[in-house]
């Protein structure tokens, strides 16, 4: 994979120590990035901030020759280009003068130190004599000290002491210098022949003492580097699905994604039985200052099922026992009621709300690579259903109607969406727990035919009744918040079922007893919506007076009751008015100013959309969805985005690949596929325009230009390689077994091959290799299972 850092779009790599292969510790895990250009002094140079405990910590080379020394990227004769990125482990090449090629190699492999080795080579006629400079540069947040020269058993080596921490950076060879300007340095000159070349290796460590740390450098300069390296490389090449598109691209930014997905992943700890994930993994990250992890951000701070689903979409198949894994993580923390923490974490974290119900459904994508093991399946079936019941219990379906709200905007993985955030003269979201989403409703049906199989499997039918009852109210209601005109679901009021547009009632500006004598139909829930110039506790109360239902109501909202997220601030009734008589307002601060709203349930995002993944509408109603509101809509440059494109709001702009997976696997399963496939190709196109100007994954995109939203190296923002093998056909790979249907809508020649298997899809059919046996044609309407030589058409897909 070559891609190469232009002057003007400076390339930022992340590298952290690979859970497979290193000992990664949570509460303190160096994380470094490798800059091709950038940064001060601009350079080739890999830095990290260690989990904000230092302003930067920055390695990099600078090559002197003669009266010419060059360090910035920008300046070589032949601009750094990136030959390979593995999750710890990287390689780039350049040539700072002609003449002298250099291959940089770094590896990470534990949390606590960092490795490298400079190859150098004389291209050119005649002998060349040079200095390299390996520079360390810290920048102190405390009173530590800055890199020094100290000779330890005869070799030279820079040390620095920051918050508690030594730091020891050393090279491979006896002959090294200190250098103390421009920057703290190693020096080595170095005589090469014509086509000679050299190799350095250099070391960083890090530990509480520097004994320690300089023991640590010592195993590192030691290290088998190419044994090493080929056992990344192997594991790698074992786990990685390789595709062959005919679009380099494609390809490239595939096999990218499946080896920066491994560095998400984290290894077990005493609070969770196997590995977790984290969201992001950047220099700022990865301290704890209170030593568990249980401090972190929510990035860090745990697995959600919802995060469990889209990572398995890029680790599988190669992955599939890490995917096992998490899923017995959240089944480790389950209660005896059935009750599944929403985010249990590394370091003992909490969400403290329920799961999203997409458990069962990752447990029954799991089920081609774990078929042969009935003992497991008989082990989880029954957890997974408790866990299911509780989404119908009172507290989560509160008006018992089988159709359950969110507890909190987390939950839905759609909290910037403006039914939870948006203001305006048409009012705020109403948001929860009054809000029954579709996509829940998707979620929940999904799961429930999940269950199904998965009951099927091992023979226990005793529950079918009740899940068929769960899934036919789950229909029945789903559909009844079928919007014809916009051809969408809606949001809808847990209580009255309606979705009413928002309405400002009241704006005000001061205190006073405010009289307005408004009828309300149908039955509306109100909200108080606040904006202030800065931050500060407001001493306000506000009384809303009127009737409801059946009752006159006068509702007293406090100032605790007032959610603040930025300079505003809300405040929504618990209770239903059919009339607003009045509002007190009280204790009103100068600059303040208000408004009484009623809930704004029509506002629109893409999970509206979401029950074309479950399969709930008919095919006459998904087509209009698909032909009146999806493609039309939502359908952008680079795939489907967040917001229709008629609502000017960020959201509108904003393109999550874990969305589109959703609905591009909806697609499928109504025929559209030629429809999936451009859109694949969208999503991939895009995330490879964001990958071109910077070298890393953001957590959403410009549905327009492509360009990064939001954090940078974010598993979010991975390519969907779930949803490209299940578009083309492939819907399972394993050492044992092929699923698949031959029927290729990309309209040219891919080869897929996994652990020796080949899969070559073609126009019409496709041919399936195993390791010692015949090529096999599968041609025909699928799904097909294929082991070995043998061939078997499946009644449905797994």
């Amino acid at each position: 994979m070559h891609l190469a850092a232009t002057p003007h779009r400076a390339w930022r790599l992340s590298l952290a120590a690979d859970a497979r292969h290193g000992a990664v510790c949570y509460p303190d895990d160096a994380i470094w990035a490798w800059d091709l250009g950038g940064g001060e002094p601009p350079a080739l140079a890999l830095s990290t901030r260690l989990g904000l405990r230092v302003r930067e910590l920055r390695l990099f080379p600078r090559f002197v020759q003669g009266r010419w020394a060059v360090s910035d990227p920008q300046r070589f004769y032949r601009s750094p280009q990136v030959d390979e990125i593995q999750a710890a482990y990287a390689v780039v090449r350049g040539a700072p003068f002609p003449g002298l090629d250099v291959r940089a190699e770094a590896w990470v492999p534990d949390s606590f130190r960092l490795l490298g080795r400079l190859h150098l080579r004389n291209t050119g006629l005649n002998p060349r004599t040079m200095r390299l400079e390996w520079a360390a540069v810290l920048r102190l947040l405390d009173n530590g000290r800055t890199f020094h020269p100290r000779r330890r058993e005869g070799h030279l080596w820079l040390e620095a002491t920051t918050q508690g921490w030594a730091l020891v950076v050393g090279l491979s060879t006896p002959a090294a210098q200190a250098v103390e300007a421009p920057f703290p340095a190693l020096s080595v000159t170095l005589t090469l022949e014509p086509g000679q070349g050299e190799t350095l290796t250099w070391v960083l460590a890090r530990a509480p003492q520097g004994a320690e740390a300089y023991q640590r450098a010592l195993k590192g300069l030691g290290e088998p580097w190419e044994a090493r390296v080929a056992r990344l490389r192997a594991q790698q090449a074992a786990q990685e699905v390789h595709i062959t598109s005919g679009n380099p691209t494609w390809d490239a930014i595939l096999a990218q994604s499946q080896r920066t997905a491994w560095r998400f992943c984290l290894p077990a700890s005493e609070h969770l039985p196997h590995p977790s994930f984290v969201l992001t993994r950047q220099p700022e990250e990865g301290f704890s200052a209170r030593g568990d992890g249980s401090d972190y951000p929510y990035r860090w701070a745990g697995q959600t099922a919802l995060d469990a689903w889209w990572l398995s979409q890029v680790l599988l198949p190669g992955g599939a026992t890490w995917v096992r894994g998490w899923l017995q993580n959240f089944l480790a923390v389950q209660d005896a009621e059935g009750f599944i923490d929403w985010r249990p974490g590394l370091g003992g974290q909490r969400g403290r709300y329920l799961a999203q119900p997409l458990l069962a459904t990752l447990a029954w994508r799991l089920f081609p690579y774990f078929e042969a093991d009935r003992t497991w399946w008989a082990e989880i079936y029954p957890r997974l259903l408790a866990f299911y019941r509780l989404w119908f219990e009172p507290a989560h379906d509160r008006d018992q109607d089988g159709f359950p709200e969110w507890d909190h905007p987390y939950q839905s993985g759609m909290e910037n969406s403006p039914i939870f955030r948006r203001i305006g003269a048409a009012g705020y979201g109403v948001g929860m727990p009054w809000l029954e989403s579709p996509a829940l409703a998707a979620w929940l049906y999904r799961e429930g035919q999940s269950l199904m199989r998965i009951a099927e499997q091992v023979q226990d039918e005793t529950a079918l009744p009740w899940l068929q009852a769960r899934l036919a109210a789950l229909h029945q209601e789903v559909e009844a918040a079928w919007d014809g005109e916009a051809a969408v679901y809606r949001y809808r009021d847990a209580q009255t079922h309606l979705w009413p547009a928002g309405e400002v009632l009241l704006a005000f500006e001061r205190e006073g007893d405010y009289r307005l004598e408004r009828a309300l139909t149908p039955p509306r829930r109100l909200m108080v919506i606040l904006e202030r110039a800065e931050g500060g506790t407001l001493p306000l109360t506000l009384i809303l007076r009127g009737a409801g239902p059946s009752e006159t109501l006068e509702v007293v909202i406090p100032a605790r009751q007032i959610l603040w997220r930025g300079e505003h601030g809300v405040a929504v009734t618990a209770e239903l008015f059919t009339r607003l008589d009045g509002v007190i307002v009280q204790g009103l601060p100068a600059g303040v100013r208000g408004q009484v709203v009623s809930g704004d349930y029509r506002a629109e995002d893409l999970s509206l959309l979401m029950p074309l993944w479950a399969g709930i509408p008919s095919p006459q109603r998904a087509a209009q969805m698909v032909e009146r509101a999806l493609v039309p809509r939502y359908l952008r440059r680079y795939g489907f985005s967040l917001g229709p494109r008629d609502e000017e709001d960020d959201h509108s702009q904003t393109l999550s690949p874990l969305w589109n997976t959703f609905l591009g696997e909806g697609l499928l399963h109504y025929g559209y596929r030629d429809l999936a496939a451009d859109l694949v190709g969208r999503l991939l196109e895009g995330i490879a325009a964001a990958w071109a100007h910077s070298g890393d994954f953001w957590a959403a995109y410009d549905a327009e230009s492509g360009h990064g939203v939001g954090e940078r190296h974010a598993a979010h923002g991975l390519a969907p390689l779930g949803l490209f093998l299940r578009t083309l056909g492939l819907f399972a790979i394993s050492p044992h077994q092929v699923i698949l249907s031959p029927d290729n809508p990309f309209r040219r020649p891919i080869t897929v091959q996994y652990q020796g298997i080949t899969v070559q899809f073609l126009q019409e059919y496709a041919l399936v290799t195993f390791p010692g046996h015949a090529t096999l044609k599968v041609e025909g309407r699928g799904p097909y299972r294929v082991v070995a030589d043998r061939l078997y058409h499946m009644r449905r897909l797994p």
